[in-house]
């Protein structure tokens, strides 16, 4: 049965109370910029919340010394109530770390009980009405005194309290794991684009030597809308295509275009042009390209602050291959060196003519851009998934925090991995099948140092122990896997198959490589393994060595207490008696390892 109260219907048992009957607010410290210093107290600013999370970052810190209860505790809910835009009034996070810190003037802290339940509160329609109500006329902030008449829904049973902020929780870290995933596979893919882009990988079945092709011998530049004013836009017998179309999408979306009423002679889009943005506020945003790969029957054309590109024969040149490579990092490179300005950054079209592009066969371009639109779609499947969730979040807390939907019991839908039956060297045997089976390919040899690091990448993306792979000349390496480890429990159970040669052992899949994938799932294994796929398939022993040897050099550093950039990493390999004749191998270069550090952070969370 449910009850009316002051914010609506509610459970007849549940209680409509105000917010500081479960605690207090504390306001935060007032500093002068002679306060603020490289190294003292970490003050907490509307920054430090990024997507309901704390987030050490953008970082300052202040030379005064504050009380013991003006020190931010765990559980602490660290609430904006002053900012310059009104849609940051009331954001908030869970303080879920111990950390040596206070809150800025800009900010205020709610202690007290059920924080978490409350935090999820604090981002429910029902909080953000009433934190609307009461944001200032003149000045964009709410007081102590409005706190005093904020409202909550509470369950008067701490069990569905508790309930309720695990179920919410969990959707929360899904959506973080999410978030995580997609800036992993866009870095994947940028990684993937610059290897590809410039030839320094090769796909298999392609060895033609490249060439290097001035852009201006390619096509001709055509100009976008003409003549027109703000009132031809919105309707007509014609469409164009929007400036943000073609800042965003490497293939322009058809069904973004918009109408534009037309009465004069225009250039209108084709199959296989290009679309180039002329200015922007950055250089590394000028000259964004997009291709169009549709057919269409309307007229449609470019809008103004943007420039079309038509190949010359589209039988040599794969349109998508130069989108991709204008995105790409040698691309960017490329523009920003020829982009012009101060304020402003402008293309000039004379010097992009004459640019120098990288052209290989047009199968190899068609194959290339192939593998990246099979990585844009993976990573679109995977934005479209996360707003899915977002919004279920957003349905869920209307539903759990009013409670039109009760968690009095175990919800029947939680779901739990099994619990693990075998030992390590079981489980590890099955991730090297799993290995074996994703960068199998009989052109490229799986030998045993190459398995050795993919074990190595996948332990520490899966936040397992790597304390196994020890400082050896071609390590980190486990020297157990081979005597009574587990490659050979992957070989007895016909996972794989050791193929023995005067060069040394390589694995293929075996014939029950099925069962070893079956448990892989089972396990929660398989999210390394299109990573495999995609950036480390094709890979060298050596540059999977480079990767290695850089990320269990980060972990040390920072175990250490040290801080993480080229120099440091140089310094310790070089400090190292088994690893210092690393350096003086070409894929040891700077620019390698800096390349390296990025994965490490990025993709392993290092």
């Amino acid at each position: 049965m449910l009850k009316n109260s002051e914010i609506g219907y509610i459970p007849n048992e549940w209680k409509c109370e105000k917010l500081l009957t479960n605690g207090e607010i504390l306001s935060g410290l007032t500093y002068a910029p002679h306060n603020i210093v490289d190294n003292g107290l970490l003050v907490l600013r509307s920054s430090n919340i990024k997507k309901n999370k704390l987030s050490l970052q953008d970082n300052v810190f202040v030379n005064i010394k504050q009380p013991n209860e003006k020190l931010i505790r765990k559980d602490d809910i660290l609430i904006c109530v002053r900012n310059g835009s009104r849609n940051l009034i009331g954001k908030s996070c869970i303080i879920d770390k111990d950390i040596y810190a206070t809150w800025g003037a800009f900010m205020s802290v709610f202690r007290g009980k059920n924080a978490k339940y409350i935090n999820q509160y604090f981002q429910s329609s029902s909080m953000q009405k009433q934190i609307s109500k009461n944001i200032g006329a003149t000045i964009n902030q709410i007081t102590t005194k409005d706190f005093n008449s904020f409202l909550i829904a509470i369950p008067s049973k701490e069990i569905e309290i508790k309930k309720i902020e695990e179920t919410l929780t969990d959707v929360d870290n899904y959506i973080e794991n999410l978030e995580i995933l997609i800036k992993k596979k866009k870095l994947i893919k940028q990684g993937v684009m610059q290897e590809l882009l410039t030839g320094k990988k090769r796909l298999p079945g392609f060895a033609k030597e490249w060439k290097l092709m001035e852009l201006g011998s390619l096509g001709k530049i055509y100009n976008g809308l003409t003549g027109k004013t703000k009132n031809d836009f919105g309707w007509g017998n014609s469409k164009y295509v929007t400036f943000l179309n073609v800042l965003k999408n490497r293939k322009l979306n058809n069904k973004l275009f918009e109408k534009v009423n037309i009465n004069e002679a225009q250039n209108f889009i084709k199959y296989g042009d290009l679309f180039f943005n002329t200015s922007s506020e950055t250089p590394e945003e000028v000259a964004l390209c997009s291709a169009f790969m549709d057919e269409t029957n309307e007229n449609v054309a470019v809008n103004s602050f943007c420039f079309g590109f038509r190949l010359h024969n589209l039988n040599t040149v794969y349109p998508l291959y130069l989108a991709d490579y204008f995105r790409s990092k040698d691309g960017r490179k490329k523009i920003v060196e020829i982009a012009q300005g101060s304020t402003r950054y402008n293309l000039s079209k004379e010097y992009f003519l004459k640019l120098l592009i990288p052209m290989p066969e047009y199968e190899e371009q068609k194959a290339i851009s192939t593998i990246i639109s099979d990585m844009d779609e993976e990573i679109n499947f995977l934005e479209q998934d996360l707003e899915k969730y977002k919004q279920i979040k957003q349905g869920m807390m209307e539903q759990l925090l009013t409670g039109k939907i009760r968690l009095v019991k175990e919800s029947d839908n939680v779901q739990t991995l099994p619990e693990k039956k075998h030992n390590q060297h079981f489980d590890d045997a099955v991730v090297f099948a799993n290995i074996v089976a994703s960068c199998y390919d009989p052109g490229y040899p799986l030998g045993r140092k190459k398995c050795q690091k993919m074990m190595y990448l996948f332990k520490r993306f899966n936040e397992c122990s790597v304390d196994q792979f020890k400082h050896y000349a071609a390590g980190p390496y486990d020297n157990k896997a081979r005597y009574g480890g587990f490659e050979t429990i992957a070989i007895k159970n016909k996972y794989v198959v050791e193929n023995k040669s005067a060069k040394g052992s390589s694995f293929a899949p075996g014939p029950e490589i099925e069962k070893a994938k079956a448990y892989c799932s089972k396990y929660g294994y398989e999210e390394f393994i299109p990573i495999f796929n995609q950036y480390l398939k094709y890979k060298k022993v050596d540059e999977l060595e480079l990767y290695t040897t850089v990320d269990k050099t980060i972990l040390e550093l920072k175990e250490q207490g040290s801080p993480i950039n080229l120099k440091t990493v140089k310094a310790y390999i070089s400090n190292d008696k088994t690893w210092v004749p690393k350096l003086s191998r070409e894929v040891f270069n700077d620019e390698n390892i800096e390349e390296a550090i990025r994965f490490s952070q990025l993709v392993l969370g290092a």
